[in-house]
Formats: structure tokens, sequence, C-alpha cells
């Protein structure tokens, strides 16, 4: 099955007007077969071969979304977590197919996990159809996606602010040596950084977060990254 129609357009606005490309590092992650938790400079680590993606794991941890009565279930999860909880606002138009709660322990606040498009379900669309996958949590996330390797980090534009956001490339140890920043329009893309903090931020808790994806464009990803708002 054929990935999304490339515009190349698009692409080139949101790479020459809204983002800065830092210094690349080419780092390789996720070779171990223990689980961690994606926080500030965590390896991506998973058992689990790397073109599956996240999706198949993290459905395995859920647990149901809490129950506030609110339609929207960011604003929901909102009511039960101490850090502050952010929405996608732009999605591509892809409808959303997931959103749960991850477990991260007894005493700790859980992880939001939710999936966009048709990649993640079943898991074995991954790679084949279109799809994003976002996390978030503090002081961690409770998510383990595939291998992959660091290609570098951006500076991206948000209102009031830009973010640094790490990006690697699902790829398998072979192929690490001819895995590039392009292959992540085939082999998924990941994406991790930190929510500024905000003068109206309670308990001074900096939200980290996650994406992958799934047959998008790097500047697709980033025009994703750079819609996220807060409930």
């Amino acid at each position: 099955m054929s990935g999304p129609r490339h515009n190349d357009d698009f692409d080139q606005k949101l790479g020459d007007s809204n983002f800065q490309r830092g210094p690349v590092a080419l780092t390789k992650v996720g070779h171990g077969q223990d689980k961690r938790p994606c926080g500030p400079g965590g390896a991506l680590t998973r058992a689990a071969a790397a073109t599956v993606g996240a999706g198949a794991l993290l459905g395995a941890l859920a647990i149901p979304a809490a129950a506030s009565g609110s339609p929207n279930p960011w604003e929901g999860a909102q009511v039960g977590l101490t850090y502050p909880v952010y929405q996608p606002k732009t999605a591509l138009a892809l409808p959303r197919s997931s959103f749960k709660l991850l477990s991260c322990g007894v005493g700790q606040d859980e992880s939001i996990f939710a999936t966009y498009g048709t990649a993640y379900d079943p898991a074995s669309n991954y790679g084949k159809t279109v799809g994003f996958s976002i996390a978030e949590g503090y002081p961690a996330i409770c998510a383990n996606p595939g291998t992959a390797k660091q290609v570098g980090i951006w500076i991206v534009g948000i209102p009031k602010g830009t973010v640094e956001v790490r990006v690697s490339v699902y790829c398998d140890p072979a192929q690490f040596q001819s895995c590039t920043t392009a292959s992540g329009a085939k082999n998924g893309y990941v994406l991790q950084w930190a929510q500024p903090y905000t003068s109206a931020q309670y308990l001074k808790k900096q939200t980290q977060m996650f994406m992958d994806t799934s047959r998008l464009t790097l500047a697709q990803a980033f025009h994703i990254v750079a819609g996220v708002r807060s409930v």
C-alpha cells in the first residue's frame, strides 16, 4: 500500500519558515532489551522489531481513561493528572483512533497515549498506512518505542517560543550506517521534546512529549508538534 501523497511545496514552506536544524547527533539508541521510560535523554528501547512501532506494546499497558464527564479526553485526563496536559490541535485531517492512560506504577501519574489514522490498529499496518501516535507524561513517559537512530535536533516554532525536538529514525541495528533522516518517511520518525514552562504552570512540571509517525514526512511531523496546545 502506498504512503501519503508527498507535497513538496508544503514541506518546503515548513522547512524554510518554521524550523531550524540543530547539530546532527548520529547516536545509536535502542539496542537493549530492557524497558526504560522515554524521559529526557532516555534511550529508545524495546525488545520488538523496529518496524512495528510503539502501538502494540503500549496497548498492553493501557488502563481506562479517567471518567470526568468531559467530552474531550485530554480535558478529562487533566482532572486526574498533576502535570500540564497538551492536545494536538493539528492532526493533518487524520481521525483519532485511540486514547489511553498508561500506568507508570504506584504513586506516579499515568502517561497519555493517543493514536491518529490507521497505522496502529492493527499493528501490522504500521509503515504501510498513514498515522501517528503522541504520548506525554512527567517526569517521564511510560512508553518503549522501537530501535531508532538519532539524526539531529531541530528548533520548532510554537506560540510564544520554540522547542528543541530530538529526531530519531526507526531502523534495525544492521542498517544504522545507511539509515538517514530521509529514511524516516518510510521507516517512521520518533520525535521527543519538552513543552516549555508557562507563567500559569502549576508545580513547575515540564511535560515530556513523544511522537512517532507512519508514512509522514518530517515536515508534516513538525507541523503536528507546532500545533500542540494546552487544554
